[in-house]
């Protein structure tokens, strides 16, 4: 399966979601917010705010962002440490109170008027008011409010929404107490305070009807529709305790019984194995054998190898230190074709190729898309060989199977994060991915490929420990295609053992034909030459492909604002 090239993607993105959107922001906790409304008989409010922070490391003040109701307004802001007056810089809604230090708890006293925050009508008063919305970006972990009327009363009735819901308690005069507790950043968290309209004889009347019926009954509504919310999620709680572990059981089941199938496979392929040489025998061109046992990936110096490959055929000769010449395109594949016009009539000219020519057109962006075009067509044919040769088993409802359960993940993702079961929705979107990445990249072989995977593999974990004499043991066709396929896989073939391999088979004496043809082409011959400079062709094929892909693309030769509060108000803290 193709996961090497799928990890790293889906790391990258793991670790976008994760890491900090602000590298160098000022490390801090609020440990506890006190906030105190006053309501005045003009229907203004006298707002007190204490807020306690913690920081860790320098840092230069607090902000606070207040964003007014629609019809309402926010002024004399000021602020206070021990009844110091402290600078304050407001921007629009934003004010950053100045006061700087390093590794302190420090707790600073806001004051403000909100002019008409009170609106009033025939029949009922409301202090309807957000002091914090969805915009906020930091954690309050303790936070309490309380509201007072012009004078004692107890006439009052108090509401609370998203995250003040149910958190209001009348105190003996009148006035009203939200403990919120920790509030988590990004939440809305809405009072609703009602007074009786006579409280509040100086204000102007904001509508001359009666509302306390509307009111109750939206708050009414508000508490039914909370409580629809809590059933349907606790019935999703439920759902997600029993179908959850399921899928998790079977995914696993599945691999593990895949694992297992794998190695019953493998342990009866090398009771079997009757091979007798080191070097499996032909069954693929070199392109498509590294296709087929590295997992559908090609590496630029599998097109060096590919090249020297047609060396040793004959079809390529070598005529000087870095250049090559085409000879004939007798018998070989529709990728070797694709190869040999690219390099001998893209690239070169006139059926010659140097390296010096590939240096030249990789340092040309115009040739950028003629590349791409031609790595897809070459492997897009290289494919082809692979899959003409039935080498994988016909898995396509066992593979819909698992995309299908994948599929079936995603409307109880869905109905997770309409509740906000954040654990529960990532679990499902993690097993919806698992299923789905399973299914598409499952393959399973057959007999004949897992012989031939097994074969390759088992020759070249042993190649690298080869003796000379072992070497020049295998015949000259066999040490051409050993050197071949390491040097395809990207295997360093600058190492002195496998120098030594080089020189011993160059050393091994050609077998004499009855008949002497000193002209005729000896592909062997040929093949020496060129692997001696292997090493730079691959370092010349690595270099071209960097240069010509196009930017950011590192897999060429793989397979493939609003506002929350009430009336548009709220805000929220911070610091810098």
């Amino acid at each position: 399966m193709r996961l090497k090239k799928i990890l790293p993607t889906m790391t990258m993105l793991v670790l976008l979601f994760i890491l900090p959107s602000q590298a160098f922001a000022v490390e801090y906790t609020i440990d506890q917010v006190i906030i105190e409304a006053e309501l005045q008989e003009n229907g203004n409010v006298q707002v007190w705010e204490w807020h306690t922070y913690s920081f860790q490391g320098d840092f230069n003040g607090i902000i606070r962002e207040l964003v007014p109701k629609q019809g309402s307004n926010i002024v004399n802001f000021q602020a206070f440490e021990r009844s110091e007056t402290l600078p304050v810089e407001t921007d629009g809604y934003t004010h950053r109170i100045h006061r700087s230090g390093k590794d302190e708890q420090i707790t600073v006293e806001l004051n403000y008027v909100i002019e008409n925050g009170v609106a009033v009508y025939a029949d009922i008063a409301e202090f309807y008011w957000p002091f914090f919305d969805e915009r906020n970006e930091s954690t309050y972990d303790a936070m309490t409010i309380t509201v007072f009327p012009p004078a004692e009363t107890t006439d009052v009735q108090a509401f609370g929404r998203d995250e003040a819901f149910e958190k209001a308690s009348s105190l003996p005069s009148g006035a009203v107490r939200y403990d919120l507790g920790t509030v988590p950043k990004g939440e809305n968290g809405d009072i609703r305070v009602l007074y009786p309209a006579e409280l509040f004889s100086a204000a102007d009347v904001a509508e001359n009807t009666n509302k306390k019926e509307a009111i109750l009954s939206e708050e009414a509504e508000y508490a039914q529709l909370v409580a629809n919310r809590s059933e349907n999620q606790q019935r999703a709680v439920s759902i997600g305790k029993v179908v959850l572990p399921i899928t998790i059981f079977l995914f696993i089941a599945f691999v593990l019984r895949d694992i297992l199938k794998q190695s019953n496979r493998k342990k009866k392929i090398i009771a079997e194995d009757n091979n007798v040489s080191i070097v499996p025998e032909e069954t693929l061109t070199l392109p498509a054998t590294v296709f087929f046992t590295n997992h559908r990936q090609l590496l630029p110096e599998t097109m060096a190898a590919a090249l020297l490959d047609l060396t040793r055929k004959g079809n390529v000769i070598q005529t000087g230190e870095e250049s090559f010449q085409a000879v004939h395109w007798n018998h070989i594949k529709a990728h070797e074709e694709e190869l040999m016009t690219f390099l001998f009539e893209t690239v070169g000219h006139e059926g010659k190729f140097t390296l010096s020519d590939l240096t030249l057109f990789s340092e040309d962006e115009k040739n950028s898309s003629k590349y791409t075009s031609f790595l897809e067509k070459w492997r897009r044919l290289i494919a082809q060989e692979v899959n003409e040769k039935n080498f994988y088993k016909n898995v396509t409802r066992y593979r819909v199977l698992h995309i299908g359960l994948g599929v079936l993940l995603l409307p109880l993702a869905i109905s997770f994060l309409i509740h906000d079961l954040v654990g529960m929705f990532f679990i499902t979107v993690g097993l919806f991915l698992a299923y789905l990445i399973y299914g598409l990249l499952y393959q399973e072989k057959s007999y004949s490929g897992s012989l031939l995977f097994y074969r390759w593999h088992s020759f070249r974990s042993n190649f690298s420990s080869l003796s000379k004499d072992g070497f020049t043991s295998l015949s000259k066709e066999e040490q051409m295609r050993a050197f071949l396929y390491c040097l395809a896989m990207g295997d360093d073939m600058s190492s002195s053992n496998n120098q030594d391999l080089l020189r011993a088979f160059k050393e091994r004496p050609l077998k004499q034909e009855t008949v002497v043809q000193p002209l005729v082409f000896d592909p062997a011959s040929s093949f020496y030459s060129a692997s001696l400079i292997s090493q730079s062709m691959s370092s010349s094929f690595r270099k071209a492909d960097e240069n010509l892909q196009p930017s950011g693309d590192s897999s060429s030769f793989d397979s493939g604002g609003g506002s929350g509060g009430v009336g548009g108000g709220g805000g929220g803290s911070g610091a810098f």
